[in-house]
Protein backbone atom coordinates (compact mmCIF):
# COMPACT_ATOMS: atom_id res chain seq x y z
CA UNK A 1 0.00 0.00 0.00
CA UNK A 2 2.05 3.10 -0.93
CA UNK A 3 0.79 6.26 0.41
CA UNK A 4 1.79 9.92 0.42
CA UNK A 5 2.15 12.84 2.91
CA UNK A 6 2.05 16.06 2.17
CA UNK A 7 2.16 19.00 4.78
CA UNK A 8 -0.29 22.22 4.14
CA UNK A 9 1.50 24.80 6.68
CA UNK A 10 -1.07 27.38 5.94
CA UNK A 11 -4.10 25.07 6.88
CA UNK A 12 -1.88 22.66 9.32
CA UNK A 13 -3.46 19.70 8.04
CA UNK A 14 -1.02 16.43 7.44
CA UNK A 15 -2.63 14.67 4.33
CA UNK A 16 -2.03 11.11 3.80
CA UNK A 17 -3.53 9.91 0.27
CA UNK A 18 -3.60 6.09 -0.29
CA UNK A 19 -3.60 3.63 -3.05
CA UNK A 20 -4.25 -0.21 -3.03
CA UNK A 21 -5.21 -2.25 -0.83
CA UNK A 22 -5.01 -0.96 2.89
CA UNK A 23 -4.13 -3.55 6.22
CA UNK A 24 -4.08 -2.98 9.46
CA UNK A 25 -0.25 -3.40 9.47
CA UNK A 26 -0.02 -0.55 6.63
CA UNK A 27 -1.67 1.46 9.03
CA UNK A 28 0.84 0.72 11.71
CA UNK A 29 3.38 1.73 9.18
CA UNK A 30 1.44 5.34 8.54
CA UNK A 31 0.76 5.56 12.50
CA UNK A 32 4.37 5.59 13.17
CA UNK A 33 5.23 7.89 10.26
CA UNK A 34 2.95 10.68 12.09
CA UNK A 35 4.62 10.27 15.29
CA UNK A 36 7.85 11.42 13.80
CA UNK A 37 6.46 14.43 12.40
CA UNK A 38 6.46 17.47 14.68
CA UNK A 39 3.67 18.82 13.20
CA UNK A 40 1.36 16.32 14.11
CA UNK A 41 2.73 15.40 17.39
CA UNK A 42 3.69 18.78 18.76
CA UNK A 43 2.03 21.53 16.53
CA UNK A 44 -1.18 20.16 16.43
CA UNK A 45 -2.07 19.68 12.92
CA UNK A 46 -5.02 18.11 11.79
CA UNK A 47 -5.14 14.95 9.60
CA UNK A 48 -6.42 14.59 6.31
CA UNK A 49 -6.29 11.15 5.21
CA UNK A 50 -7.69 10.47 1.35
CA UNK A 51 -8.54 6.72 1.13
CA UNK A 52 -10.53 7.01 -2.51
CA UNK A 53 -8.03 5.27 -4.33
CA UNK A 54 -7.57 2.54 -1.66
CA UNK A 55 -9.66 -0.13 0.36
CA UNK A 56 -9.42 -1.69 3.41
CA UNK A 57 -8.09 -5.63 4.35
CA UNK A 58 -9.40 -5.47 7.67
CA UNK A 59 -11.35 -7.23 9.48
CA UNK A 60 -13.85 -5.75 12.04
CA UNK A 61 -11.71 -7.92 14.85
CA UNK A 62 -9.24 -6.24 13.92
CA UNK A 63 -10.92 -2.82 15.10
CA UNK A 64 -10.05 -3.50 18.49
CA UNK A 65 -6.09 -3.78 17.95
CA UNK A 66 -6.26 0.03 15.99
CA UNK A 67 -8.54 1.14 19.23
CA UNK A 68 -5.98 0.05 21.38
CA UNK A 69 -3.09 1.73 19.37
CA UNK A 70 -4.74 5.05 19.61
CA UNK A 71 -5.84 4.85 23.39
CA UNK A 72 -1.53 4.26 23.87
CA UNK A 73 -1.09 7.90 21.61
CA UNK A 74 -4.45 9.35 23.53
CA UNK A 75 -1.80 12.46 24.61
CA UNK A 76 -1.24 13.76 21.24
CA UNK A 77 -4.53 12.22 19.99
CA UNK A 78 -7.05 13.70 22.01
CA UNK A 79 -8.99 17.00 20.62
CA UNK A 80 -7.14 16.45 17.08
CA UNK A 81 -9.51 15.96 14.36
CA UNK A 82 -9.13 13.52 11.24
CA UNK A 83 -11.28 13.95 8.02
CA UNK A 84 -11.37 10.37 6.24
CA UNK A 85 -12.15 10.73 2.19
CA UNK A 86 -14.13 7.07 1.37
CA UNK A 87 -15.93 6.45 -1.35
CA UNK A 88 -16.32 2.71 -0.72
CA UNK A 89 -19.64 1.22 0.96
CA UNK A 90 -18.01 -1.22 2.87
CA UNK A 91 -15.02 1.32 4.32
CA UNK A 92 -17.39 3.82 5.44
CA UNK A 93 -19.13 1.29 7.59
CA UNK A 94 -15.93 -0.13 9.00
CA UNK A 95 -14.40 3.67 9.99
CA UNK A 96 -17.94 4.41 11.26
CA UNK A 97 -18.08 1.70 13.35
CA UNK A 98 -14.53 2.99 14.99
CA UNK A 99 -15.27 6.73 14.66
CA UNK A 100 -17.71 7.05 18.19
CA UNK A 101 -15.33 4.95 20.24
CA UNK A 102 -12.63 6.84 19.13
CA UNK A 103 -14.12 9.50 20.43
CA UNK A 104 -15.60 8.16 23.56
CA UNK A 105 -11.98 6.53 24.69
CA UNK A 106 -9.78 8.81 23.03
CA UNK A 107 -10.96 12.41 22.71
CA UNK A 108 -10.22 11.74 18.75
CA UNK A 109 -12.87 13.42 16.35
CA UNK A 110 -12.48 11.31 12.95
CA UNK A 111 -15.36 12.64 10.26
CA UNK A 112 -15.84 10.58 7.22
CA UNK A 113 -16.88 12.23 3.96
CA UNK A 114 -17.24 11.89 0.65
CA UNK A 115 -15.39 14.84 -1.26
CA UNK A 116 -12.74 16.60 -0.03
CA UNK A 117 -14.60 19.81 -0.08
CA UNK A 118 -16.40 19.10 2.58
CA UNK A 119 -13.72 17.52 4.42
CA UNK A 120 -11.43 20.45 4.29
CA UNK A 121 -14.44 22.82 5.42
CA UNK A 122 -14.81 20.83 8.29
CA UNK A 123 -10.64 20.48 9.18
CA UNK A 124 -10.53 24.40 9.04
CA UNK A 125 -13.70 25.19 10.71
CA UNK A 126 -12.18 25.64 14.51
CA UNK A 127 -16.17 25.78 15.58
CA UNK A 128 -16.49 21.85 13.95
CA UNK A 129 -16.47 18.61 16.29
Amino acid sequence: MPFRTEIDLDRKIIRNTYTGMISREDLGTVWRHLLTLKEFTELKFNLLSDYRASKFNIARSEGDRLLQFLISVKPILNGKKEAAIISDPKDTALSLLLQLETFEKVGYIVSIFSTEGAALQWLCDPLSR
